[in-house]
């Protein structure tokens, strides 16, 4: 078995206990919720990964989950479907032997794909055995002290106890550092080892050892249930994140109320410095001279501050993107360029329409200009010369959204998703596609409101923060 397959069934068997523990309430075990530890005191220390899971159906955090549930229709048909396991065992057959949390740990193999083992501290160690040998195929499994460690393989079983044997993840200084910067209850949680998951995946594609993309100590993750919502929160400490630019929005007054969606962002150089420090920048020069701009050329067009948006519009939604410039005339020269290619290469025709170009491919046309010092791409002209009415800054969805996730006066950027009026857009396209969209499907989407997700950096510390409002 490969250990791709034994981490999809590792993740299903995880999200099946979730789940599961959310659903059925009540109580047969006791304690907090998932902290800082746990089975990262018998994990080693130089782990790739490490994920923790509370199934403490005692907890507030999976009450709160269970709260959220019940707000849609098909909870109820998704527990009884978790039912139907395939694995040889009934999963609530699992949940009731289950310990305070199931941890997942991940360890670098040096040659071929990591190796992946779960643990827990069973309530009754010798049904929670007796369970694990009538899964199809059969879990291997030993005592690690208070902790049963399970596998897949003989093979990642006897890797994961002869690490063991050393220094604990629970005192490495990565470790408590990205596990600090989460908050202190959780559904799950997650840590990332950057240098050793870099190594890992460059030793799986060679390819990719001559590239340069910075340093990333680690990367934490953490998922919550709130009360309007479940919240995703994260961590990086990464050389690049020195790099990254706290800033107050400025453009969201040319965003119309309404919007369905909405990222607001402010780029800069990074990327491209970091690709001319790398041997393969060299094959860049064959693709600046296919595009005919120098890729520096573009990067500057978006070097400024920018505002995406996608309106409701007819036929299709109306996509705008508007940054600002400091060149107005270089950016306007370097867009035309581009579009000369671009409709030389698919066949399009370009158009003059004042000081608006437009460019036609087939049955969708681009327009594009210099607005007010920004520059201006939409599938609309409605963008060009105009003044919004009502912004996006006084909607209603917006507000809720940006109260409820906290999203701060700066920040490095965010993204905006207004759910609620989304999905009658969507199922309008499935609709003319001739297709129904079935009623448990819209009344599942209902209760979701929007979704909001936003990064701020400090130093080498880039942290990252979303949440799913649920009504």
């Amino acid at each position: 078995m490969t250990t791709i397959s034994s981490m999809r069934r590792v993740a299903v068997a995880l999200a099946t206990f979730a789940l599961l523990v959310a659903g059925c309430g009540g109580a047969s075990t006791s304690g907090s919720a998932t902290g800082t530890s746990g089975g990262a005191e018998i994990a080693p220390a130089d782990a790739l990964a490490f994920v923790s899971v509370d199934t403490d159906r005692d907890s507030g955090q999976w009450k709160q989950a269970d709260t959220l549930l019940k707000k849609f229709p098909g909870r109820d048909q998704l527990l009884r479907s978790l039912n139907d396991s395939s694995s040889g065992v009934d999963p609530s057959d699992v949940l009731p032997l289950l310990g305070k949390e199931v941890d997942i740990v991940v360890l670098d193999a040096q040659s071929g794909p990591p190796h992946v083992v779960a643990m827990t501290q069973p309530t009754d160690e010798q049904k929670f055995d007796a369970l694990l040998a009538k899964t199809n195929p059969p879990s291997v499994h030993e005592r690690v002290g208070d902790w049963t460690v399970f596998s897949n393989t003989q093979e990642d079983l006897t890797a994961f106890t002869n690490a063991s044997s050393g220094d604990k993840l629970a005192d490495d200084g990565r470790f408590k550092d990205a596990m600090g910067e989460l908050p202190g209850d959780a559904n799950a949680k997650a840590y990332v080892n950057g240098d050793r998951a870099l190594a890992a995946v460059k030793a799986a594609m060679p390819q990719l050892g001559q590239v340069t993309t910075g340093n990333t100590e680690w990367l934490s993750l953490a998922i919550s249930s709130q009360d309007d919502g479940w919240k995703l929160d994260g961590a990086a400490k990464s050389s690049q994140s020195a790099n990254a630019e706290s800033f107050a929005p400025t453009l969201l007054d040319k965003v119309p109320a309404g919007s369905l969606v909405v990222a607001s962002f402010k780029g800069g150089d990074r990327a491209l410095k970091q690709l001319e420090s790398s041997p393969s920048f060299g094959q860049l020069s064959q693709l600046e001279a296919l595009i005919g701009v120098k890729l520096s050329d573009i990067e500057d067009l978006l070097a400024g501050e920018g505002v995406l948006y996608v309106q409701k519009g007819s036929p299709f939604p109306e996509v705008t993107v508007r940054v600002k410039q400091q060149d107005a005339a270089k950016a306007r020269s370097v867009l035309d360029q581009l579009a000369a290619r671009a409709s030389a290469f698919l066949n399009g025709r370009l158009t003059q329409q004042g000081s608006i170009e437009k460019l036609s491919l087939g049955t969708v046309a681009l327009y594009f200009g210099v607005d007010g010092g920004d520059l201006v791409v939409s599938d609309s002209t409605a963008p060009f010369g105009s003044t919004v009415s009502q912004s996006i800054e006084d909607d209603p969805m917006f507000g809720d959204a940006k109260d409820a996730a906290g999203l701060p006066d700066q920040s490095s950027g965010f993204v905006y998703v207004n759910i609620k009026d989304s999905v009658p857009v969507v199922e309008g396209f499935a609709q003319a596609d001739g297709q129904d969209v079935p009623p448990n499907v819209s009344q599942n989407l209902a209760p979701l409101q929007s979704f909001l997700a936003y990064t701020t950096a400090s130093g080498d510390l880039q942290k990252f923060s979303g949440l799913l409002l649920v009504r």
